[in-house]
């Protein structure tokens, strides 16, 4: 029973890392570069309007019951989002006449610029990446792992008490308050690891504090010849 319900209560924490390494990947990497090409304004928007609206289109589903107003808010949330950011950068491409970039290619830009250049980085060090992954990793696994976390989360038993807590109708003490415990704990450990990735290093080995060191400096050295490369006026 407590392997039961330590395992059903590490789902939450397993979900929500998950989630956050995807969006992570598809929507933190390259948004400084995004902010300096489209402004907070517009890049904010469209991160409200996609994860605002499945929050709005969450609460419907799971905890009101309303698939179809569910639908109804998600879509016009998000499309609302996005006829604002469209505008927005029609307005800069007005602004700035000689600008070389249609107003399609910057939506392009602004919706997959970020995550094309990681996968460009990462087939360096891997190979090839498929073509779908840039898609998947940004408008697709980040979405799903969030309304996973939120389903879970709302679940219910068969008495109609929340899952959480009451998970399989197991007494409160010990095995809710063990399982409730893990995932208090490991959500502890993750939130200082987010903060603070530094809190970490007294336990890690001295091989991999070098590799760490030595990765951070070949990070750096590549952001500086990346930031340079964009500067630099493109030859005729």
């Amino acid at each position: 029973i407590f392997l039961d319900a330590v395992d059903f209560y590490v789902n939450f924490i397993m979900i929500l890392i998950g989630f956050s390494k995807a969006f992570s990947a598809g929507w933190i990497y390259g948004l400084q570069d995004q902010i300096d090409k489209f402004g907070k304004k517009v890049v904010y928007t469209l991160i409200l309007s996609t994860f605002g609206s499945l929050l709005l289109a969450a609460l419907c589903w799971f905890i009101l019951g309303a698939t179809l107003t569910g639908f109804v808010v998600l879509f016009l949330f998000y499309g609302f989002g996005v006829l604002y950011c469209y505008e927005q950068i029609k307005k800069l491409q007005a602004d700035l006449p000689k600008q070389e970039h249609t107003t399609r290619v910057a939506l392009l830009d602004l919706f997959m610029g970020n995550v094309n250049e990681l996968t460009s980085e990462l087939e360096k060090s891997v190979g090839p990446i498929p073509k779908a992954w840039p898609f998947l990793v940004k408008h697709f696994i980040p979405q799903v792992l969030l309304l996973l976390f939120i389903n879970l989360a709302c679940a219910k038993t068969d008495g109609g008490n929340p899952i959480f807590g009451h998970y399989a109708d197991y007494a409160v003490w010990p095995f809710q308050a063990v399982g409730v415990f893990v995932v208090l704990l490991v959500s502890c450990v993750f939130t200082i690891g987010l903060g603070r990735p530094d809190a970490y290093q007294l336990i890690a080995s001295e091989d991999e504090r070098e590799f760490r060191k030595h990765e951070e400096e070949i990070l750096r050295d590549s952001y500086i010849e990346m930031s340079y490369e964009r500067r630099s006026p493109v030859s005729a």
